[in-house]
């Protein structure tokens, strides 16, 4: 069972089309490739907070996900060194519907 996990930004790998268990997931990293700059229309997908959205989905799944970090690297890095550029962290004591609204501000 997984607490940690990352993958990249895109194209994505979904945790529960992979059958990855996934019910304690806590934190998740999207890794973002350095020479690769992701486009609107896919940090969109993944931040939408509407029911399309990719994080949205991967709540009902992984109820437990409170912070997802944007990590930027580069594939040719051999020491694999990492920066955070950003962080959206969840709060599991309020239901997904505000948590979704306050998303918005």
């Amino acid at each position: 069972v997984l607490e940690t996990m990352a993958i990249r930004l895109e194209p994505h790998l979904l945790p529960s089309e992979y059958g990855w268990d996934t019910p304690i997931l806590h934190t998740l990293d999207l890794i973002v490739d350095q020479s690769e700059p992701p486009t609107h229309r896919v940090l969109t997908r993944w931040f939408d907070t509407t029911a399309r959205g990719v994080l949205n989905t991967m709540h009902k799944t992984c109820p437990e996900l409170s912070r997802v970090q944007l990590i930027l690297a580069r594939k040719d890095d051999q020491q694999r060194q990492r920066n955070t550029i950003a962080a959206a962290y969840f709060c599991s004591c309020a239901p997904w519907q505000i948590l979704r609204l306050l998303l918005l501000l």
